[in-house]
């Protein structure tokens, strides 16, 4: 279907990074760290890295395959083990060499290869891995057939490090996420800076978000008119009376009131101990003014949760964040037990 309507389809695969998805619980002889299978052992590719890699090219036919390699484990601490830059690119390099025998080519993302040390005036939260160990250095010591995906996910003005990715000789993309002025900065900024010889082009991702639809929808309009200024759009006021009005052992329930030029909500959660809120996203916005409500459920029995909701326009244009409500879910009620007495007689 991809390929009947003029895309192209690239799967990605997790390979070395990440893999508390795929190896870790399977294979833990073969790790290096909790997050990293080890390059070192060569069973991970004839057993493992291989085979499946066989059987995506076997279904899918790509010309390029995405082999992930983003967020070494640690690399954005000063300290705790992290695996050797030289064992990340012998990595790398098997895999690419096992991929051009079968005709295939080789992407990834491009995080481990630049450092903020590099671009002082880029946020520091804009996707830099590569400080520790120099591990910068290595785009110098890469295939440059390899495409690269450069993601920035929050707003910055200037996005140096794809053009330093363009300028060691690789085709460069940028990657981008759900907030909106950041998607047309960077889409003009790959216009405007990036060769045509480099261009790869723009590639929205959505990762733990739930509006897909509506990423698709406003990405593709402002990476199709790159150049262009698009989003002029004001974002949704703070939504200030969020509030919850009843809460179970699993569920619980919240409202507020629709505010002015929202398209779409998301209401963000996470226990009490995790490090990233989850999403849940309400039903589309009704007429400003109008009252809102939403049920979230699936919740653990006995504890501590932490919620907030935020409207967007259908630019991505966030508005501020409401207040954080904290609550504790009850305990779970008692199982039901049912006794039937025997017939007599």
């Amino acid at each position: 279907f991809a390929r009947q309507n003029g895309l192209e389809f690239v799967p990605e695969v997790k390979l070395l990074t990440h893999q508390n998805i795929l190896l870790t619980s399977s294979f833990p002889e073969l790790m290096f760290d909790a997050e990293t299978y080890d390059p070192s052992k060569n069973s991970v590719y004839t057993n493992v890295v291989f085979p499946l890699l066989d059987e995506i090219i076997a279904a899918f036919s790509p010309k390029l395959v995405h082999i992930g390699h983003d967020e070494v484990n640690n690399c954005y601490t000063a300290t705790g083990p992290m695996l050797a830059p030289e064992l990340f690119e012998s990595d790398t390099l098997k895999i690419y060499n096992y991929l051009k025998t079968k005709g295939v080519g080789t992407a990834m993302w491009a995080d481990m290869l630049i450092s903020t040390a590099e671009f002082p005036t880029m946020g520091s939260h804009s996707g830099f891995c590569g400080a520790r160990y120099s591990w910068y250095k290595l785009k110098e010591k890469l295939p440059r057939d390899i495409r690269m995906y450069n993601w920035h996910y929050f707003e910055e003005n200037y996005f140096p490090s794809t053009l330093s990715i363009s300028s060691a000789g690789y085709n460069v993309a940028g990657a981008t996420w759900e907030d909106g002025k950041n998607i047309q900065k960077f889409a003009n900024y790959m216009a405007n800076n990036i060769p045509s010889a480099n261009q790869g082009g723009m590639l929205a991702t959505y990762w733990t978000s739930k509006n897909i639809g509506l990423i698709i929808k406003a990405s593709g309009k402002m990476f199709w008119k790159a150049g262009q200024v698009l989003n002029t759009g004001t974002a949704p006021a703070k939504i200030s009376d969020f509030s919850i009005s009843t809460w179970a052992y699993n569920s619980a329930a919240f409202s507020w009131t629709a505010p002015a030029r929202a398209n779409t909500y998301n209401l963000r959660y996470r226990k009490l101990g995790e490090w990233s809120f989850r999403y849940a996203v309400p039903a589309p916005p009704q007429a400003p003014g109008a009252p809102e409500s939403f049920t979230l459920g699936g919740l653990s029995y006995s504890t501590t949760y932490y919620a907030y909701i935020q409207a967007s326009d259908e630019w991505l244009n966030w508005g501020p964040q409401s207040r954080i409500i904290e609550f504790i879910t009850p305990a779970a009620p008692p199982p039901s037990v049912s006794i039937t007495a025997p017939l007599s007689g």
